[in-house]
């Protein structure tokens, strides 16, 4: 089913037409909350007795839609707190040790504290590498990471999500690049539902 730029849908279920490129559904809407729920579960199940709670630190700015999905589905005695942090590289660089900090954590809300951290996708995974070093260094007794998608044929990185929503590569062959559900081209997309590959883009027509 093909549904045009003005449609209502991105619930991952209808390839959508914007005219300068196509958005094949890859994830759906359904399928990203029942996962959401197992993963709120299970970090339920393991931290829900946890001391001092568990702060939840989203990675802006496409963290938003997971993070706003998963929190509601944790169930912790002692409490989530949530706060927000972001990064960007040093022009020309992606390595880690070329990260800034440009919204830092607010006082010492992490110091002591189990930390989950959230992002949307975890692809070379240096950012992530980066802030778990970073958030270490600020007290943090123990991090555990979640992201929404795990793009593992880019990893460069040493290491490894402890909670990952889907493993992308799963669904393709050959290259690709997907947005929606926090993710973005161009600052666009992020607000649909369900996960698309960005196919046929004609950028001369924006």
């Amino acid at each position: 089913m093909l549904a045009n730029k003005n449609s209502k849908h991105g619930n991952g279920n209808e390839t959508i037409d914007y005219g300068w490129c196509k958005l094949k559904p890859v994830i759906s809407a359904e399928q990203i909350k029942i996962r959401t729920e197992e993963i709120g579960a299970e970090i339920s199940a393991k931290y829900g007795d946890n001391t001092g709670g568990i702060v939840v630190v989203g990675l802006l700015d496409g963290c938003f839609l997971y993070m706003a999905d998963l929190i509601r589905q944790l169930h912790i005695k002692e409490g989530v707190y949530t706060a927000f942090v972001k990064v960007s590289s040093y022009k020309g660089t992606t390595r880690t040790s070329n990260l800034k900090v440009v919204r830092d954590l607010e006082n010492d809300i992490v110091e002591g504290k189990t930390v989950l951290l959230v992002d949307d996708i975890l692809d070379t995974g240096y950012t992530m590498e980066a802030l778990t070093n970073y958030i270490y260094a600020k007290g943090a007794k123990e991090i555990i990471t979640t992201v929404a998608l795990d793009k593992q044929c880019c990893r460069e990185a040493q290491i490894k999500v402890d909670y990952a929503g889907f493993v992308v590569d799963d669904f393709f062959v050959d290259d690709f690049f997907v947005v929606g559900y926090g993710l973005d081209y161009k600052s666009m997309f992020r607000e649909l539902g369900g996960v698309y590959e960005l196919v046929d883009l004609n950028e001369k027509i924006i």
